[in-house]
């Protein structure tokens, strides 16, 4: 992804969730479920109708680096149970995700991968900004394992 004057910053995670793929992809891939998993996002929107497909948008608004920022985030591959990817871009930061999720037996591994751009003037930022979307991306994962594996003990299922 490096352009011109950005600076990539590349995130990998992964996690094994003790759930079926049908039961944690619609939960993972459901961009409604983001405040609840990222604390840093305030509120989100569907921007368009129809489907979660390729070129569906959301809106969200976050919390970054002591500011309020509202950005799109556009489907960019959408192959449910399997793969979904999208990009969100505000001002001089551009993120690209990618998550695929395999089959492991009864559980799901989900893998995910985060690149972020960063332009003039952020980028001297760029070592604070990586830490923080690792720690973030984590917490993140752990967030969903736990409510997933969670309502599944909750409603008596292995």
């Amino acid at each position: 992804m490096q352009r011109g004057d950005a600076m990539a910053v590349r995130i990998h995670v992964e996690t094994v969730i003790n759930r079926p793929i049908d039961q944690v992809f619609p939960y993972v891939s459901d961009f409604t479920k983001l405040p609840q998993l990222d604390p840093a996002v305030l509120s989100i929107e569907r921007a368009n109708d129809g489907p979660d497909r390729v070129g569906a948008i959301w809106t969200h608004t976050r919390k970054a680096g002591g500011r309020v920022i509202t950005a799109p985030i556009r489907l960019t591959e959408y192959d449910a149970p399997n793969r979904m990817a999208h990009v969100s871009e505000s001002g001089p930061v551009r993120v690209e995700v990618t998550m695929i999720f395999k089959r492991q037996g009864a559980n799901t591994r989900v893998i995910e991968d985060l690149e972020m751009a960063i332009k003039w003037p952020l980028k001297f930022l760029q070592p604070m900004i990586a830490r923080d979307t690792n720690k973030s991306a984590a917490a993140i994962h752990t967030r969903f394992k736990k409510l997933l594996e969670a309502d599944a003990t909750a409603a008596g299922s292995p």
